[in-house]
């Protein structure tokens, strides 16, 4: 490990003081003293240079510090137009995309569908023009850009950026969407598995906030699972984990996309409970649900009860009690996440009660999530990075 030059020292306190503005949305510099412990002629000149870079400014903002006597301090804000993150969400029947201004706000969005089985270079290609498009009518200069951020589907190595295996688009296995992205437009891609960020995107702006572990199980054309614990996703020697749709329930089942038998995803996946309600989309699914109780009943109460099934061992194997259901479908998230949650509690015989809460899937929310790999690495990985540290 080098050691820390003072370019890097100065560089690493005048990130601190932009993350800690980023979350609190305004600060102090004696605000920013006492939490940081820096001396306050430093944070006076770190507060200058970094308004002097156009990258923060002086509010009009108010605050009851308690402090009747004296000055009132002056806080501190972050300029939306300084820098902006572009987020992806992306998997085999959609793509959105979301620009985010420097203080995290959603800008410009936009979402496309696929054709079926497209191959990957067309979705590729389509992906391209999506982020070249939102450029474009967005009209931010690119060289404010600080980064890509996607959620992509399947298995991924986050060190390389890469899919390790993605059965739905045919050819995305084994590809680095981080290096196809980055020779494309020329900024640096973090990439996340889009299960895993679609939860981080729960858990910071849904219902289930606060900082505590959840387990969030995405139903969509297979079954994701991604485990959030302290606000960080579960991952294993960098590559993205906890693929629950095919853990089998039934080794003599039918046949998964994945070759083998009786996997979770061959009995709850939205194709499937489709296909088995004889609902041509969504939109026809819910008015069953609505409509038609009993028919809708007699399905999905058998893909609720292998739903807690597996609810109950991730509860037993990781210890958890918080859960969310995503479903793009807000009346089938309900159901299953209802049905579910009384079976388990049928069954527990000790410990805490189980909570699940169904989660209408949001593009656009899952979008921004995935701005946020940019602004994290931002903020916290440059030095990071560079010395080998976390």
């Amino acid at each position: 490990m080098q050691p820390l030059r003072s370019t890097d020292i100065r560089e690493r306190n005048e990130k601190l003081i932009l993350h800690l503005i980023y979350n609190r949305k305004s600060m102090s510099q004696s605000e920013v003293s006492a939490v940081t412990g820096l001396k306050p002629p430093t944070v006076f000149r770190i507060f200058s240079i970094l308004e002097e870079k156009g990258l923060i400014r002086s509010s009009d903002i108010e605050k009851d510090t308690g402090d009747k006597k004296g000055r009132k301090p002056v806080f501190f804000v972050l300029r939306p137009e300084a820098m902006y993150a572009l987020g992806v969400d992306l998997w085999a029947q959609s793509a959105a995309v979301v620009l985010v201004d420097f203080t995290g706000k959603v800008i410009y969005k936009t979402v496309t569908s696929f054709t079926d089985a497209m191959k990957l270079h067309e979705v590729m290609n389509e992906l391209c023009v999506l982020l070249d498009e939102t450029l474009k009518t967005s009209g931010v200069e690119r060289e404010k850009i600080l980064g890509i951020g996607i959620g992509a589907p399947g298995v991924v190595d986050l060190q390389a950026g890469k899919v390790v295996s993605y059965s739905r688009i045919d050819g995305m296995q084994n590809y680095n969407i981080r290096e196809a992205l980055e020779e494309r437009f020329g900024v640096p891609v973090h990439v996340h598995n889009n299960c895993s960020v679609i939860a981080l995107s729960s858990s910071r702006y849904g219902r289930l906030t606060g900082g505590g572990s959840l387990f969030a199980i995405l139903i969509r054309s297979g079954v994701g699972g991604a485990f959030i614990q302290k606000g960080k996703a579960f991952v294993s020697d960098e590559k993205t984990a906890l693929e629950i749709g095919h853990v089998s329930m039934d080794m003599e089942g039918p046949v998964c996309s994945c070759g083998r038998r009786g996997c979770l995803e061959s009995y709850i996946s939205e194709d499937i409970i489709l296909k088995e309600l004889g609902a041509e989309s969504l939109a026809e699914l819910s008015r069953i649900l609505r409509e038609e109780p009993a028919r809708a009943r007699a399905v999905l109460e058998p893909k609720a009860r292998l739903l807690a099934h597996v609810i109950r061992d991730i509860e037993n194997l990781l210890g958890i009690h918080s859960f969310i259901v995503i479903c793009r479908s807000k009346r089938l998230a309900a159901f299953l996440s209802e049905e579910a949650e009384k079976m388990v509690r049928e069954t527990k015989a000790y410990g805490e009660d189980c909570g699940i809460i169904p989660v209408k899937y949001s593009p656009i929310l899952a979008g921004k999530a995935a701005s946020d790999l940019v602004f994290e690495h931002f903020f916290n990985n440059s030095l990071g990075e560079r010395h080998g540290r976390d």
